[in-house]
């Protein structure tokens, strides 16, 4: 086993290739502190920074703090190593929050965009429809009946 220092020589990369900057991180930095440290250069230099990065260091893509990726893919830190860095998706919005009595197996959304609806299936055996409000509006139990509310 090897001990990672606690601060490691790195090189900050563009996803197309240009450097960024060398510098001096600590070993417990994670996505967080990275994006921080990359919003900072990119804001010193007049470019455009972005709330979301993805970073691979020295290939690989950075899931944990820099200490435990290390330690995960035996990059020692001795030297100089490369952080790259390229615009990541954002997190998806949580929208509507709809609860039902039984546990949701598949949930699909059937039609246009004008005419969908939402077709939930449960554990049960039921399978609720929901309208492109996401209003619960009809009930298929396993006895083969359908409800529609009005």
């Amino acid at each position: 086993m090897f001990k990672i220092p606690e601060n490691l020589f790195c090189e900050m990369v563009s996803g197309s290739g240009s450097s960024l900057a060398s510098l001096q991180v600590s070993k417990d930095f994670s996505g967080v502190e990275l994006t921080e440290t990359i919003n900072s250069l990119l804001e010193s230099e007049g470019l455009q920074t972005s709330s979301h990065y993805r970073f691979f260091v020295n290939g690989k893509l950075l899931q944990s703090d820099l200490s435990n990726h290390m330690s995960k893919h035996g990059i020692h830190g001795e030297g100089k190593i490369q952080i790259v860095f390229e615009e990541g998706v954002p997190e998806p919005k949580i929208g509507k929050r709809i609860e039902f009595k039984d546990w949701v197996r598949k949930m699909s959304f059937l039609g246009s965009w004008e005419n969908s609806f939402g077709v939930v299936g449960l554990f049960s055996g039921r399978v609720a429809i929901l309208d492109r409000s996401f209003k619960q509006v009809g009930l298929i139990e396993k006895s083969r009946v359908c409800y529609i509310w009005k």
